[in-house]
This record gives structure tokens, sequence and C-alpha cells, in this order.
């Protein structure tokens, strides 16, 4: 199984899914933590760029690339079984559904207590 968490330093759980420039992905085997690795999210490129800095963050919500971007963001984790955030937007939630990634939106914020959590099978979605 592969858990990914959105994240901005690998230690804590970005307070949105989208803005978050980072995954940190671990691979478990049972209840053993076998590989942690950190992507960057390949939307990250796009925000970026000039023409994104351009643009307001709400003008930005709201466009066309925006939802170009959550098909990347999913693409980015398209070998994960589970997305960890704490905000999860609707825009979001469409391409991990397609790619099969069940979403958990929770309020903690240490990535290693919500892995714990998770394992165990007590993590309560927010």
């Amino acid at each position: 199984m592969k858990i990914a968490f959105s994240t901005e330093d690998g230690e804590h759980i970005s307070q949105s899914y989208a803005w978050a420039p980072y995954y940190l992905v671990f691979s478990i085997d049972g209840d053993r933590i076998i590989q942690r690795e950190m992507r960057l999210k390949m939307s990250n490129i796009y925000m970026q760029s000039k023409k994104y800095k351009k643009q307001s963050r709400e003008a930005y919500r709201f466009s066309i690339a925006a939802q170009g971007n959550y098909n990347w963001m999913a693409q980015g984790i398209a070998d994960c079984d589970v997305l960890i955030a704490r905000g999860i937007g609707g825009k979001a939630q469409g391409p991990l559904h397609i790619f099969g990634i069940e979403s958990i939106s929770t309020d903690k914020f240490e990535i290693d207590q919500a892995l714990h959590e998770f394992l165990q099978r007590d993590l309560v979605a927010a």
C-alpha cells in the first residue's frame, strides 16, 4: 500500500492539498514502512511560472488551467492508494477518484501521527 500526504516540509500536513508543493509518499507492508519518498507536485511547476504569478489566487481557482492542474496532481500519486490532507476541495476530489485514490481530510498536523493513526485504523476524518 502507498499513502501520500500533501506537505510543504515533509513533517507537517499542509492546510490545502492543492497549494502544497510536495507529496510525502510512504510505501507500507503490513504495519511496516518500507520507503519514504518526497515528490514534487507537477502542478507546482506551473504555479512557479510567470503566467500563474500574474493571476490572483481566486481567479486561478476557477480557470481551465486549475482543472488541468488537479489532473496533474492526481497523476503524480497515481500509484498511491490513499491521499491524506487537511483540506481537499471538491474539484480536486474528482481526479483522485478517477485514479482510484481514496482521499481523507484530517485535522491532524503531524504526518507521523496521522500515519500512525491511519495504520491503526484510528484516523478520524475531519
